[in-house]
């Protein structure tokens, strides 16, 4: 009886150290609040035109290192050709720039959290996570997302500075052999489309800001105002 006990004892310390954990925890305590805004309004799929669609994107670099950033990828490049289709960085290769995004578009609706999967050159994602908040505000002129530090990284307290980009596409090509004709984009930034924000979040804070409008010709792509609340707990 005694060694029946021992046995059932073992087989449970063995199954409980083998029981998986989410990757992050459900809350850390600390969250960010990001909105943008466009000159017309966020539609997925076009009132007028069935078929044209678009894609928004909030791109999000947390390795707590400056030196690399999220940006739009304009055009296939070499070997990475179109890549992941909307976001890119000049470490992409290193698989560095982003470590995770939100996405909103026919089928993330409403907009779900992926993690960028290490080592995957900005190719591969996790699976769909909920944001802690999101909706659409303003008559659907502004995207308004609640993101808890822990969906950021698996180190929150540790966590200093943020790189954040918005990118705005009616496409996502993925094959390099695609010319993608009609594509516009927009992102932070006006031509070389290379600005981003770049923020501290060891406290909380609200920072904004604006892009120009009328560098991309279809209003419901053309971002205008951000603004990014960092709630430190």
């Amino acid at each position: 009886m005694k060694k029946l006990l021992l046995l059932l004892i073992c087989a449970c310390i063995l199954f409980a150290g083998c029981a998986s954990t989410p990757k992050h925890p459900a809350k850390s305590g600390s969250q960010l609040e990001i909105e943008f805004s466009l000159a017309g309004s966020f539609e997925t799929e076009d009132s007028a035109e069935p078929g044209l669609f678009r894609y928004y994107f909030i791109a999000i670099d947390a390795d707590n290192v400056r030196e690399t950033f999220p940006l739009p990828i304009t055009a296939p490049s070499g070997a990475y050709g179109w890549g992941n289709g909307w976001g890119t960085s000049d470490k992409a290769s290193e698989s560095k720039g982003i470590t995770g995004y939100l996405r909103y578009d026919s089928a993330n609706e409403p907009a779900n959290w992926y993690d960028i999967l290490p080592g995957s050159k900005l190719l591969a994602s996790g699976p769909p996570q909920a944001p802690v908040a999101w909706e659409l505000a303003d008559r659907g002129k502004t995207m308004r997302a609640v993101i808890d530090f822990s969906a950021l990284t698996d180190e929150p307290e540790a966590l200093e500075n943020l790189q954040i980009n918005m990118i705005c596409t009616n496409q996502v090509p993925t094959d390099p052999n695609d010319t993608a004709p009609g594509r516009r984009w927009d992102a932070l930034g006006f031509k070389t489309e290379r600005d981003y924000i770049d923020i501290d979040v060891t406290k909380s804070y609200t920072y904004s800001g604006s892009d120009p409008e009328g560098d991309v010709s279809d209003e419901n792509l053309d971002i205008t105002d951000w603004k990014v609340s960092v709630r430190r707990d």
